[in-house]
């Protein structure tokens, strides 16, 4: 029986890839190929591919025309969302987040957990699209029985810093990489942005982020101060403009800016975690690692409610050494909410416990990879769909030229960094080495940022 090939786009290779990768693995074991990799480099061979099912990242209204891409070469899509997890307010999240023209091309929704289901049977008003909470790929990397793979890189960078304090940034709207992608500025009028980033735009949010970015940059140089002794880690989102941060560090010894490989060793390594309402402190939390979130003075509707529940919390600066100090000490607790913090995450993550994320969506996309595709679009669709693909690549072909377009090499290489089949087998090797499984998987490189895993025949 020929089962239809399962593909996994990913948009930032720190983020997704390794946890993507431990389902490819998964349906391989299965019998299902896969085909993982950049998104954009997916897309664009999206016409390559037999009839798949195409495993999207998110349901933004940007999506849509990678979503009309695949359907016109006869892909089925299977969406989940990478942000649906850590949300300002639900608001701002539909308006944001939540394409209504993109979803109809959904044909069924995968969620992190029953918080998630919630947001989007809200968003869905009704229409019916089977909504099927299974967890998410990167919940299993930080569950006990994958430490192995981070904690040799965790004890590296323990050798080389010591106990560190890590303050993870993610105001990639205030302080974007590319200036004129900075949504939030200062006293920005909506109509003169670019009009992806006019989606959802809000005025409330805009403030927050403003804000809490200045704040944020006040809090290094005061912990280099009051902890002279310690390196002060500043890790920028993949999105952001390094440089205030690196002017913040050039006066202090001890203040480092370093944005290398997957965050989960240097939370794992570090001491505690400093954030403003972000994913890491649910990362940390769940490397029993104590995270420290700098707070809205008086607080703000946009203050995101699961990673500060999970965390201690600081109004200011100066509330932070108070506890700082014990963590660096070794006696601070890993979160600041007690026992209602696993609770609370059961509730957002359905899969810290029983079976792997990856498991139960690998059954799930198996048994969809055994239901025959749908008839193809007809062949002047497919030949329209490969024309539009060919004006993208020529379109691309010359913004790679503009030093401000996000097809620029250099920041297709910050955003994904190259990687050899060997390092994606090695890879493997480790997630074979710590569940006794997936002896048989193998990873073929078939484009620069996309690979093929299948199971190879037992010897």
């Amino acid at each position: 029986m020929s089962l239809r090939p399962v593909l996994l786009p990913a948009e930032i290779r720190v983020r997704e890839f390794d946890a993507k990768l431990l389902l490819a693995c998964c349906l391989a074991e299965r019998g299902v190929p896969c085909f993982i990799g950049q998104r954009t480099e997916i897309d664009l061979m999206a016409g390559k591919f037999p009839q798949s099912i195409y495993v999207a990242k998110g349901l933004t209204p940007q999506t849509r025309r990678h979503f009309v891409s695949a359907r016109n070469f006869g892909h089925e899509i299977i969406a989940w969302d990478e942000e649906a997890i850590c949300y300002l307010t639900r608001e701002i999240y539909i308006a944001r987040r939540w394409g209504t023209r993109t979803l109809p091309l959904v044909s069924q929704l995968i969620a992190w957990g029953e918080d998630n289901a919630e947001l989007w049977q809200e968003a869905l008003q009704g229409a019916n699209i089977p909504i099927h909470i299974l967890g998410n790929p990167r919940a299993d990397l930080l569950r006990p029985e994958m430490q192995g793979m981070i904690d040799p890189d965790a004890e590296d960078l323990r050798r080389k810093y010591g106990r560190y304090i890590l303050l993870n940034s993610n105001f990639g709207s205030a302080n974007n990489m590319f200036p004129h992608r900075t949504r939030f500025k200062d006293d920005v009028d909506p109509k003169d942005l670019h009009p992806n980033d006019r989606i959802g735009f809000n005025v409330a949010q805009a403030e927050y982020k403003r804000v809490m970015f200045q704040r944020m940059l006040q809090v290094p140089a005061f912990l280099a101060s009051a902890f002279p002794d310690t390196q002060i880690i500043v890790r920028p989102h993949p999105a952001e403009n390094h440089a205030p941060w690196q002017e913040v560090a050039k006066d202090h010894a001890n203040i480092a800016v370093i944005h290398e490989g997957s965050v989960l060793p240097w939370i794992r390594a570090s001491a505690c975690v400093v954030h403003s309402s972000c994913t890491t402190a649910l990362e940390a939390y769940l490397q029993d690692v104590p995270a420290i979130a700098l707070r809205f003075p008086g607080g703000h509707e946009c203050d995101s409610d699961l990673p500060n529940l999970i965390s201690y919390s600081a109004s200011e600066k100066e509330d932070m050494p108070v506890l700082i100090g014990p963590a660096l000490a070794g006696g601070l607790p890993p979160n600041g909410n007690g026992g209602k913090s696993k609770v609370l995450l059961n509730h957002f993550i359905a899969s810290l416990d029983g079976p792997l994320a990856c498991d139960r969506i690998a059954d799930f996309l198996a048994e969809l990879s055994v239901i025959p595709p749908q008839p193809a679009p007809g062949l002047p669709v497919r030949m329209l769909q490969n024309a539009r693909v060919l004006s993208r690549k020529i379109i691309r072909y010359f913004n790679a030229r503009r030093g401000d377009h996000p097809a620029n090499p250099e920041f297709r290489e910050h955003q994904f960094p190259e990687l050899t089949a060997e390092e994606a087998n090695h890879l493997v090797q480790i997630y074979a080495n710590l569940h006794n499984r997936f002896e048989n998987v193998r990873v073929r490189r078939v484009a620069r940022r996309v690979f093929e895993v299948r199971s190879a025949p037992s010897e």
